[in-house]
């Protein structure tokens, strides 16, 4: 209405078209008198703008993450008509994107007003393993092109931490028994998986006491879960206690010690019971964890 006021014939507003409408510019000239021959133009149809193709931020071409869960991002495409857009992620162990390579393929709605788009999937991609990926938008009518693809690595990760790494039981006498399982007392040893592949954990010790047998029934120790489902119980040293010794053999003391955040973390409980015959003085253990 304002370019019609303004007497602006020469143009119309994006406002009062709609896309697909066929749209024709006829003109007619006029004396004052009679109208004159009419002339048309050809007919018109107003196309949609195709999206541009969005650009990868995370992973990058040719990276490497030890994240079995990438948070994917990416700036998001640009559309000339300022249609929303959605987003279609694929991501594949084959830069051919083969139905059998593909392993994500999902779309994401974008956001107005943001320039970035993410998405994390729930289910944890494989180590040492090659994947690409790629994306594309639409904005509802027409599909855009796909992105540039590139290609990330998550290479397999071992690493254990102790966020509790000492226990201390302080002035014990002959012939008491003490041990952690009541952690306000004396919190146990707490060993977490920071890689994301499961651990095979074995314990084994130094000697603590100076008389007596070792291993023996004065030093021992369990395992336990600090959270559901971080190991296999059937296969590891759950209670009851067992001797600690120095011997590494076989044994595995935690079987498959979870990497998923929340089921990442084991509670190692120690037992102490000083003999009757063991002379006064500080007595310290080194405990190693190793794991495979």
């Amino acid at each position: 209405m304002l370019a019609l006021y303004n007497n602006r014939t020469d143009f119309i507003h994006s406002d009062e078209t709609l896309k697909n409408e066929t749209w024709q510019a006829c003109v007619t000239p006029n004396d004052g008198i009679v109208d004159g021959s009419t002339a048309c133009s050809n007919v018109v149809t107003l196309r949609n703008a195709i999206p541009a193709a969005p650009f990868q931020i995370f992973p990058a071409d040719n990276s490497s993450t030890f994240l079995r869960f990438p948070n994917f991002t990416w700036f998001n495409a640009t559309d000339a008509d300022g249609d929303n857009l959605t987003y279609r992620v694929e991501v594949a162990n084959s830069a051919t994107f083969s139905t059998a390579s593909v392993v994500i393929n999902t779309t994401v709605t974008g956001r107005v007003g943001i320039n970035v788009t993410n998405y994390t999937d729930f289910n944890p991609l494989e180590v040492d393993t090659e994947y690409f990926w790629r994306i594309s938008s639409t904005d509802g009518f027409t599909n855009g092109t796909f992105s540039n693809t590139t290609n990330f690595t998550i290479p397999s990760l071992l690493s254990l931490s102790l966020p509790i790494d000492l226990v201390s039981f302080g002035n014990v006498t002959q012939d008491s028994v003490v041990n952690t399982t009541n952690a306000s007392t004396v919190a146990p040893f707490v060993l977490r998986n920071d890689g994301n592949i499961g651990a095979n954990v074995t314990i084994i010790s130094t000697r603590l006491f100076l008389q007596g047998a070792f291993p023996s029934t004065a030093y021992q120790y369990f395992v336990e879960e600090n959270e559901t489902g971080s190991f296999n119980l059937s296969n590891s040293s759950i209670f009851p206690w067992r001797n600690f010794t120095n011997i590494t053999g076989t044994r595995v003391d935690i079987k498959a010690l979870d990497w998923n955040d929340t089921q990442d973390a084991v509670n190692i409980h120690v037992m102490i019971a000083p003999p009757n015959d063991e002379p006064q003085g500080n007595r310290s253990a080194n405990v190693t964890m190793s794991a495979e």
